[in-house]
């Protein structure tokens, strides 16, 4: 039997067909467009599994608790987080997982890793996945509406958590303490205060922290990027409350009232020292 060699990599086929299908992977070809989204593909299964983003039906459901997903593959998956077995560990930190492809993602934070590109900005990322969610941010659609409120999305599963919100709904609880939450991100960022696990560091200093929003906001000590603007005038800060606490001198909204006596103020911590006069 002939066999078909691929010239970049080790792959062989039976067919030169084969290979050249094969060789898409090694290109930036994707002609397999979505017309609901500006996602492209490389393949027509690809495009297939994508298409299902779209769609609110899951019609696989797991036989130990209410989670639901669009294929065999996903429950497969997700079974693994019953076993309570997480054989793949970091070689870097002490987090471990029960998928391998959930650890190979992990490591490239630790490397700074962003192979894959958006190909209408400057935007890089670790995984297809984010990237999809970013490519909305070129376009204004977002298909996805609250049916309690005005809240609009482009992914069906952060409408899903937003309707926790009015629902009440926190699934999440930690084995540790009494602490729940409606976002799994959340518990896991908790559970890090029983662990003492910091897996942020800050690549300038020895600065580490548990979560990565607080190394973002510890990075611009570094750089002096100043993000958040006030609407109302030039203050800028590095920090999106501290552009809050100062609108209120706009505003004069004084929102700390002091539980023994008339005083008011737009700072929590003004109050706090207000409080002391009181003993």
């Amino acid at each position: 039997m002939q066999l078909y060699h691929c010239s970049q990599c080790a792959y062989t086929g039976t067919t030169a067909e084969l290979v050249k299908r094969h060789q898409i992977a090694h290109s930036n070809v994707r002609p397999f467009a979505c017309q609901i989204c500006p996602y492209a593909a490389k393949t027509f299964s690809h495009l297939s599994r994508h298409l299902e983003t779209h769609s609110d039906e899951k019609p696989v459901k797991c036989a130990e608790c209410d989670f639901r997903c669009r294929n065999d593959l996903a429950l497969r998956r997700h079974m693994l987080t019953h076993s309570g077995i997480k054989r793949f560990q970091c070689s870097e930190c002490s987090r471990s997982f029960t998928i391998e492809s959930r650890l190979r993602r992990h490591l490239m934070t630790h490397l700074n890793v962003k192979p894959v590109k958006c190909n209408l900005c400057a935007f890089r990322c670790i995984d297809s996945d984010k990237l999809k969610r970013h490519m909305w941010s070129h376009t204004d659609e977002k298909p996805f509406h609250c049916t309690e409120c005005d809240y609009s999305t482009v992914m069906a599963c952060t409408l899903a958590v937003h309707m926790r919100m009015h629902t009440g709904e926190k699934p999440f609880q930690c084995s540790e303490c009494p602490f729940v939450t409606a976002h799994s991100s959340r518990l896991k960022s908790h559970m890090r205060t029983h662990t003492g696990e910091k897996p942020f560091q800050c690549a300038e200093c020895d600065y580490r922290t548990a979560r990565k929003q607080t190394l973002v906001k510890h990075v611009r000590t570094h750089t002096g990027e100043k993000p958040f603007k006030c609407p109302e005038c030039d203050y800028r800060s590095s920090n999106e409350s501290n552009v809050m606490l100062h609108r209120r001198s706009h505003t004069g909204e004084k929102p700390y009232q002091c539980s023994v006596c008339d005083y008011r103020s737009a700072n929590p911590s003004n109050l706090v020292t207000h409080m002391k006069i009181h003993g």
